[in-house]
C-alpha cells in the first residue's frame, strides 16, 4: 500500500529509488513510432546485459540512425542501472563530450 511505503521511507526503513542517470533527451509527449524490426535486430545484436558488443548503424544522413539508437536506450534503460548517455563523438571533440557529461550528469 503507498501510504506504507512513504511512511517507511520518511521513517528511513526503506531507501528512495536512485535517479536514473541519463542524458538522453526526451520526446515530451511524442511518440517513437515505427522501426520495431530495427529494434529487435539492435537488441538481438547487443545481446545479454554486462556483455561486449558493438552495433553499428549505418545509412545516410538524416534517415534516422541516431534516433534509433536513442530509442533503443530509452526502452532498455532498467538494464543499464549505472544509467545510459548518449556521446556524440561527429564533431572530434570527445574530451569535450566527457567533460560535459561528467559536470552536467555525473555531478
Amino acid at each position: 500500500n503507498i501510504e506504507r511505503m512513504v511512511t517507511d521511507l520518511h521513517q528511513g526503513r526503506t531507501q528512495p529509488p536512485k535517479a536514473f542517470r541519463s542524458n538522453l533527451p526526451s520526446f515530451g509527449h511524442q511518440r517513437f513510432i515505427g522501426r520495431a524490426t530495427e529494434l529487435a535486430e539492435i537488441e538481438r545484436q547487443v545481446g545479454e546485459p554486462g556483455g561486449e558488443s558493438v552495433v553499428v548503424l549505418h545509412g545516410e544522413s538524416g534517415v534516422g540512425k541516431s534516433e534509433l539508437a536513442r530509442e533503443y536506450a530509452r526502452i532498455h534503460r532498467e538494464q543499464y542501472p549505472g544509467g545510459v548517455f548518449w556521446i556524440d563523438l561527429s564533431r572530434n571533440a570527445i574530451e569535450v563530450e566527457f567533460a560535459t557529461l561528467a559536470t552536467t550528469v555525473l555531478g
